[in-house]
């Protein structure tokens, strides 16, 4: 890797390469498993916990997924899943399985978001696999058309744009974050970040109220993470809104030469 100066590096930082990187080798294959299995792995444990959508998110808004929530539907949906992530890691169908594992991921954590509480946790998931299903149908639009594969410059392959889109993803699910926390806080979240130790306490109470008979802690019982953070206020901000910052510069990452840009 070249040396650069530090005001060479600092303007880098600024200055976007907007273009896919070559994929060669099994880099594609070993991406697609990985992520395969954490889609899989996160759909798996899913239980419902009502058999309604009472507060609509997403596709719920257009379509009623509680069929979702009868005896024996979901273990046949994360089946369908598993079997489709067969072919997604290997690389075969992919204008049509993506298209299908987007839809059931899609739908599945619509109707989990739609029984009063909201979780963040699957929406990145669901977006990368939107965005790849959208590049492997532009590629098979091109193809069925004019009878010939999409031209990739020298290095690149599908592969390279698989990642390259599934990074901007996660760049923009990461910039979303920043974005929004600013505007919810009227640019006071660093701030306001003490009161986080609100939700500790609340986090901790939920657990004690799911299931107080059998519950190892009590409901009065000490959160020291949560006292540390209104004893030194400004150490919180100082540790925690780090991790905006972080979340501010992820559209340039550079480690050890892999740019995800």
């Amino acid at each position: 890797m070249p040396h650069m100066t530090f005001i060479e590096a600092l303007i880098s930082v600024f200055r976007p390469v907007w273009r896919p990187l070559p994929a060669p080798g099994p880099d594609g294959f070993i991406a697609r498993l990985c992520f395969a299995a954490l889609a899989l792995s996160m759909m798996w444990g899913l239980k419902f916990q009502f058999d309604s959508q009472d507060v609509p998110t997403g596709l719920a808004h257009f379509v009623d997924l509680t069929f979702l929530s009868k005896p024996g539907v979901m273990t046949w949906v994360k089946l369908t899943f598993a079997v489709l992530c067969v072919p997604y890691v290997f690389g075969r169908g992919l204008a049509v399985v993506l298209p299908l594992l987007t839809l059931i991921h899609c739908g599945v954590f619509a109707y989990f978001n739609s029984q009063g509480f909201k979780s963040h946790g699957n929406q990145i998931i669901s977006l990368i696999l939107l965005a790849q299903a959208c590049v492997v149908l532009f590629f098979a639009a091109h193809r069925w058309p004019k009878g010939r594969r999409f031209p990739l410059r020298a290095g690149r392959t599908r592969d390279s744009y698989l990642i390259y889109f599934s990074q901007v993803v996660i760049a923009g699910v990461y910039m979303t974050s920043v974005v929004s926390k600013l505007d919810v806080s009227n640019f006071r979240w660093i701030h306001n970040l003490p009161n986080m130790a609100v939700q500790l306490v609340k986090t901790h109470r939920q657990e004690f109220y799911a299931n107080p008979a059998t519950s190892g802690i009590t409901r009065e019982a000490e959160v020291p993470a949560a006292r540390w953070m209104l004893e030194h206020p400004n150490q919180t901000r100082l540790l925690l809104g780090a991790g905006l910052l972080l979340e501010a510069l992820c559209l340039r990452t550079d480690l050890t030469g892999l740019k995800l840009y």
